[in-house]
């Protein structure tokens, strides 16, 4: 005979799981009549997302894998060169001639030419200049013919994506010194290129893209795959759910530790190749946002708990790595903003002018520590 206790355990029980029932029901049926999945994008990458299919992909030899978001190619399982590797001729060899003193910079949309158009993009990166910059100064170097810069960037790539970049594609072509280009959101969640929403976030790495039906979708992220795509083929609410999901935690998650252990395994790599190393961060010029002022309202930083440009300078003080902060060259930060509509955080023309003249003592101080120390 059941006991009384048990009988008012069950009744809640019942009750909890109709209440669980009854809510799904509301939400699903609210989502397949009033949520329209497209609004989560703007226009054009909807109809991208819903023209892109693995398949296709796949048919053009690469693939996204889920560690670390980037792009390989199929036959070989090497890093898409053509996309991490853009502003450089292709054919470059693996080792520099005579003279030559080569430079690999790894950065994320500020050394992809964020903020400016493509015809200043030609000419006026930071990189293009920072070249320019160094070889009218090569005849002054001694032992130096030309200074050599090769860009590994891509756009909202973070910390520990430049590393994977600097270890499976930049060493390859053995530079002599290594320029990080940092940047406060650098401490975010590693994020594919594939999944852009209207917000300008990424979807989180580990999270593959479903085909359903006539839709893509970001799976549920750390969950079977499998599991995800019975729920999502099956439930619009699911898909909503998986959507926010991605976007709160792409958003609002971060992983300091990750992005200050790659600056850490960069100067390994550097020591371990008597390589000299070079790290400089670019605030974002945020008119909203007050980058380069009190710590306590640097955007990234506050939402981490950290002084995140303290940090930095503490970090690559410990490792003895020459450190500088764009807010340390610039009166006020938002000066150097970009014009170009909806950019909001990208910088203009003199801006790159600046960094690429910081990044050019940088260098010729550095060159000349280093010969001055062997």
């Amino acid at each position: 005979m059941i006991s009384k206790k048990r009988k008012n355990m069950l009744k809640k029980i019942s009750l909890l799981l109709v209440t669980i029932v009854i809510f799904f029901a509301f939400a699903e049926i609210s989502c397949r009549l009033l949520y329209d999945e497209s609004e989560n994008y703007e226009k054009r990458v909807w109809e991208t997302l819903q023209d892109f299919r693995y398949s296709d992909y796949f048919s053009e030899g690469k693939y996204i894998k889920p560690e670390n978001g980037l792009s390989y190619r199929v036959n070989d399982n090497m890093l898409d060169k053509e996309r991490y590797f853009p502003f450089n001729d292709y054919n470059t060899s693996k080792i520099a001639d005579s003279g030559v003193y080569r430079i690999a910079v790894l950065g994320d949309s500020f050394t992809s030419c964020g903020g400016l158009n493509n015809k200043e993009c030609e000419t006026m990166s930071y990189t293009k200049q920072l070249g320019r910059l160094l070889n009218n100064e090569a005849n002054n170097v001694k032992g130096i013919d030309k200074f050599e810069i090769l860009v590994f960037t891509r756009g909202g790539i973070n910390t520990y994506q430049e590393l994977v970049l600097l270890k499976e594609l930049g060493m390859l072509y053995n530079p002599d010194m290594i320029i990080l280009q940092y940047c406060d959101n650098d401490i975010g969640l590693t994020r594919t290129e594939l999944g852009f929403n209207e917000n300008g976030l990424h979807i989180l790495s580990g999270t593959r893209f479903l085909e359903l039906g006539d839709r893509i979708v970001p799976a549920f992220p750390f969950i079977d795959e499998r599991v995800s795509w019975f729920l999502l083929k099956n439930s619009a609410f699911m898909r909503f759910l998986s959507y926010k999901t991605n976007i709160i935690l792409s958003d609002k998650m971060y992983d300091v530790e990750s992005s200050f252990d790659s600056i850490r395994e960069m100067d390994k790599i550097a020591d371990d190749n008597d390589i000299s190393f070079i790290v400089i961060n670019f605030p974002p010029a945020a008119p909203q946002e007050d980058n380069c002022g009190d710590p306590k309202n640097n955007a990234q930083g506050l939402a981490a708990g950290i002084d995140l440009h303290g940090e930095l300078e503490k970090i690559t003080n410990d490792l003895d790595v020459p450190f500088y902060n764009m807010c340390n060259h610039v009166d006020d930060i938002h000066s150097i903003l970009t014009n170009i509509e909806g950019d909001d955080c990208h910088y203009n023309v003199e801006g790159y002018s600046i960094a690429a003249e910081v990044l050019k003592d940088a260098v010729l101080e550095t060159f000349e520590t280093q010969n001055s120390n062997e």
